[in-house]
C-alpha cells in the first residue's frame, strides 16, 4: 500500500468534511495550493512532523492518523495517556514506547539513516565504532552552536529527530564510555530541543517534556555540567510562564551543580542566567552577585568549539545579561551602556542575542521617554527575528508596540505594520 495516497486521501477527506477548498487549507497551513493538491494525490509526502501537526490542528483529526501510523507500522499502540505522537513520555532515559520508534521513523535525515545503517540490530554490545560517535558529535555541537542563528523551523525538526536517532541506539545497551557519551548528547540535544520548543515555537508543553528528559539524561551519566545546563533552561521557563521564584530555584540548583562541575564557561553562564532570575523578582544586590561572580569565572576564557551548552555565552553575552538585568530592575538608563557595549561585541552571527539586546534596549528607551529610539531597536529587532522566529522576542516587541501605540505617530504605525509582516511570516514558518 502507497503510505503517501493513504495519508493525502485523508487529509482530502478531513478538508472536504470542512467544506474548506485546497486553498483554504493552504492559507490555513501557509503552504500552497499546488503543494496541497500534489499531497492529496499522493505525489508529495507530508514534509515535516511540524507540517503534519498543522494539518491535524486544523482539520481536527489526530496526527497518528493524519501520517497513517497504523499503515506504516501496523504493530503501532500509543502511549498510555499520550495524545498525539508528538508528546514526549514521562520517561527519561527509558523510553522504549512505540511512540519515539514512529517519530524516528518519520524523523528520519540522512545524517541519521547513515548512523543507524553503521549499527546493525543486536550488535549495540561490541560498542558504536569510533567514526560513528565521531560524527553523532560533531553534529549534536553544530546543531547546538546553529542556535544562535538558524530559524527554529528548521533547526528544531532536525533536533528534535537527533535526539530520537541517539536514544535508538540504546545507550543503556553499550559499554560505561558509550553509553556515557550518547547519554551526554541526548542530554545536550534535548535541552535543546526544549528551549527551542518553548522559547522559539511557544509550546510550553513539549517544551518542558524535552527538559525533563534533559535532566533524567544528565542524572543517568552523573554530569554535574549538564544537570546544571538542564536546570537552567527549566528556568527560563518557569520564570517565562508566570513563575519566578520556580525559575530561581531551578537557576539555583544550576549554579549548585555547576560549582562541582568542570566546565567554567557552563558555571559563568548558569550564574548569569541566576542573575535574570534575581533581577526578575526585584532582587538587585543578588543579581549583581551573580553577575559579577559569572564575569570573574569566565574571564580570560578562549574559544571552545565544543562547548557542551546552547549557542554561545562569553564576555559580550555577559554585557547583555547585564543590561537585560537592569531592564527587569528598572535602572532604565543604567541599562542603555551595558546594551550598546554587548551590540557592539556580538558577533554578526550570534543572531538571536543580538535580537535580545536590541529588545531589551527598546525597552530602556521606551521606559526613558525616547520614543524614536526605542521604535528604530524594535525595527531591528523584528528585522533580526526574520531570520530566528524567535516567539519569546516577537511577544516582547507585541508588548512594546501597544505601549507605543498610545503616541499615535507616523513611526508606530510604519512599526504595527513591520509587526503585522513578521508575526505573518513566523506564523507561516516561510524561510527568511
Amino acid at each position: 500500500m502507497d503510505v503517501h495516497k493513504v495519508v493525502g486521501e485523508r487529509i482530502a477527506k478531513g478538508r472536504r468534511r470542512k467544506y474548506w477548498y485546497q486553498r483554504e487549507l493552504a492559507l490555513a497551513i501557509g503552504k500552497g495550493e499546488s503543494w496541497v493538491s500534489q499531497v492529496e494525490r499522493g505525489a508529495l509526502p507530508l514534509d515535516s512532523m511540524r507540517t503534519a501537526e498543522k494539518i491535524a490542528e486544523v482539520l481536527g483529526l489526530s496526527v497518528p492518523y493524519v501520517l497513517a501510523f497504523d499503515v506504516r507500522c501496523p504493530d503501532y499502540r500509543p502511549a498510555p495517556g499520550a495524545t498525539r505522537p508528538a508528546d514526549l513520555p514521562a520517561a527519561a532515559v527509558d523510553l522504549t514506547d512505540s511512540d519515539i520508534v514512529l517519530r524516528r521513523t518519520f524523523l528520519s535525515t540522512s545524517a541519521g539513516v547513515a548512523a543507524t545503517a553503521a549499527v546493525p540490530h543486536g550488535e549495540h554490545r561490541s560498542g558504536l565504532d569510533s567514526t560513528t560517535m565521531a560524527d553523532l558529535r560533531s553534529t549534536s555541537t553544530a546543531y547546538r552552536r546553529a542556535y544562535r542563528a538558524v530559524p527554529a523551523e528548521a533547526l528544531l525538526p532536525a533536533a528534535r529527530a537527533q535526539v530520537h536517532l541517539v536514544h535508538s541506539l540504546r545507550p543503556e545497551a553499550q559499554p560505561d564510555r558509550q553509553r556515557r557519551e550518547l547519554l551526554s548528547q541526548l542530554s545536550e540535544m534535548a535541552a535543546l530541543t526544549g528551549i527551542m520548543s518553548y522559547m522559539d515555537a511557544g509550546d510550553e508543553r513539549t517544551g518542558r517534556a524535552y527538559l525533563d528528559l534533559a535532566h533524567r539524561a544528565a542524572k543517568a551519566v552523573d554530569s554535574a555540567d549538564l544537570l546544571a545546563m538542564a536546570l537552567a533552561t527549566k528556568a527560563f521557563v518557569n520564570s517565562y510562564t508566570g513563575d519566578p521564584d520556580g525559575g530561581l530555584d531551578c537557576a539555583l540548583a544550576a549554579v549548585d551543580h555547576a560549582e562541582h562541575g568542570t566546565d567554567p564557561r557552563m558555571h559563568g553562564w548558569v550564574l548569569a542566567v541566576c542573575s535574570e532570575m534575581y533581577a526578575s523578582l526585584g532582587e538587585e544586590r543578588e543579581c549583581r552577585l551573580a553577575l559579577d561572580r559569572s564575569r570573574q569565572i569566565i574571564d580570560g576564557l578562549g574559544p571552545d568549539p565544543m562547548w557542551a551548552g546552547i549557542g554561545w555565552y562569553d564576555m559580550a553575552k555577559a554585557d547583555a545579561y547585564d543590561g537585560g538585568d537592569l531592564v527587569r530592575l528598572g535602572r532604565y538608563r543604567e541599562a542603555l551602556p551595558c546594551l550598546n557595549a554587548a551590540l557592539v561585541s556580538l558577533t554578526p552571527d550570534m543572531v538571536r542575542h543580538r535580537c535580545t539586546a536590541h529588545v531589551d534596549r527598546a525597552e530602556a528607551y521606551a521606559a526613558a521617554g525616547e520614543m524614536d529610539a526605542a521604535v528604530e531597536d524594535a525595527h531591528t529587532a523584528l528585522t533580526l527575528l526574520e531570520q530566528t522566529h524567535h516567539a519569546n522576542s516577537l511577544d516582547r516587541i507585541t508588548r512594546l508596540h501597544r505601549r507605543l501605540r498610545q503616541r499615535d505617530s507616523r513611526a508606530t504605525r510604519t512599526l504595527a505594520e513591520h509587526l503585522i509582516d513578521t508575526r505573518a511570516l513566523v506564523s507561516a514558518g516561510a524561510p527568511a
